[in-house]
């Protein structure tokens, strides 16, 4: 992973503290608004990218139907925290098997 930016830790902590203010889930468009950006598909990826850099070092919650980003806060919070472990066991899980086909093609032909 490169190392971020100023600029990329300056929008990620602006970011995350509007979603920990907000304390409900947030849409890109809501986060762009927030940021001053134009909602575009530009600034849609910004986000995105913006919003992965952020998952590796706190707690996001994201809702695979894209309604938005939540920061867990609190105990309460837990429900969503356990959603969203579960969802990316499920992702690693159709990963590897999609791997396998991969990695099977692979042995039959290397030399």
């Amino acid at each position: 992973m490169k190392p971020m930016t100023e600029n990329q830790k300056k929008v990620a902590n602006s970011i995350y503290k509007y979603l920990a203010t907000e304390r409900r889930f947030v849409c890109k468009a809501e986060i762009c608004d927030f940021l001053g950006w134009a909602y575009t598909e530009t600034n849609d990826r910004k986000v995105r990218d913006t919003i992965n850099l952020i998952k590796k070092k706190r707690p996001i919650v994201a809702t695979p139907d894209n309604k938005g980003y939540f920061a867990p806060l609190k105990a309460e919070d837990l429900e969503f925290v356990v959603k969203q472990w579960k969802y990316i066991d499920s992702i690693i899980k159709d990963l590897e098997e999609t791997k396998k086909p991969l990695i099977e093609f692979y042995e039959k032909f290397k030399k």
